[in-house]
């Protein structure tokens, strides 16, 4: 099982249930760097997303994978103003 950008977050946050979704998990897409890098309100931030994904394993997407993720986008509840980049949401 990959972790996606909201998971990712919630562990930096500390939070009890992503920790304990994520332990034992250490392998996310490399599309969840570029949303967390995209979200990023300043350089500790930045530092703090470094730190904990040089321990994760990154895979790259290639077509199909990413044709499935975008079928999937309709059912996701937009935002018209998104903050604090595209995790904006998940913050």
């Amino acid at each position: 099982m990959l972790l996606d950008a909201c998971i990712v977050i919630d562990v930096l946050r500390g939070k009890d249930a992503a920790l304990a979704f994520g332990t034992g998990l250490a392998e996310t897409p490399a599309l969840t760097v570029t949303e967390l890098v995209a979200g990023c309100r300043n350089v500790k931030e930045g530092r703090q997303i470094d730190r904990l994904l040089s321990h994760y394993v990154l895979h790259d997407i290639g077509r199909d994978i990413a044709s499935l993720a975008g079928d999937y986008t309709p059912l996701t509840p937009r935002r018209e103003n998104w903050r604090g980049g595209l995790c904006g949401s998940c913050l």
